[in-house]
């Protein structure tokens, strides 16, 4: 399964659906090796696959999955983590929309780390993605309009990385606090124990006012 993309593939283990928003949740792996990146929450909304930001060191980690009112109810065996995407808030002290531009790079170590989303949790934008970062590989995502560009300092542009539901065309900050998630999947060393986070994201962008030109 590709973020946003049209299939899965790998094993699913419970279907469950909302039956007020039709939202339908999987709990499944989409690796050919279930013990690689272990188990992820997964959902269709009708249109689209997603990830729901979480992964499982267990292969699956959850015995149920419930949901109700748009909220997901989670039934998890004892052994095993959950991991979760890492969440700030970026303050655009600006009047106007900020187009950033994103740096990701694998600070150590050789544990795999896979990139799966970037998601501006206030606007509701994302950028998805399916792919493994190198170690001491840097991603470079310039969201400049005159830009959208993905650039890595070991292989050049990368622009065909990103997955289909991506709003890269118009991803931006809006003026005030934006809430930031970024997701990996982190390798499985060792049963239900994943290996450690070292991959990081910093974020560049100017502050922009609207002047008496623009109305």
């Amino acid at each position: 399964m590709f973020s946003g993309g049209e299939k899965i593939t790998g094993a699913v283990t419970t279907i469950a659906e909302d039956k007020e928003t039709g939202l339908i949740v999987f709990i499944g792996n989409t690796s050919e090796d279930l013990n690689t990146f272990g188990s992820e929450l997964l959902t269709w909304d009708g249109s689209r696959f997603d990830h729901a930001d979480l992964y499982f060191t267990q292969s699956p980690a959850l015995v149920d999955v419930k949901t109700a009112s748009g909220n997901l109810y989670l039934v998890k065996r004892e052994q095993g983590e959950i991991h979760t995407a890492g969440i700030t808030t970026i303050t655009n002290s600006g009047t106007a929309q900020a187009f950033p531009i994103i740096k990701l790079s694998q600070t150590g170590g050789a544990t795999d780390q896979k990139l799966i989303a970037i998601r501006n949790l206030t606007t509701k934008q994302n950028l998805l993605f399916d792919y493994v970062l190198s170690e001491q590989e840097v991603l470079t995502i310039d969201l400049s309009p005159d830009k959208k560009s993905i650039e890595s300092n070991f292989s050049g542009n990368k622009t065909s990385i990103l997955q289909p539901g991506s709003d890269i065309s118009d991803f931006h900050l809006t003026t005030g606090d934006n809430k930031m998630a970024v997701f990996f999947f982190v390798k499985i060393l060792s049963p239900f124990v994943a290996g450690t986070l070292t991959a990081t994201a910093s974020m560049l962008f100017a502050d922009k006012f609207w002047g008496i030109d623009n109305g």
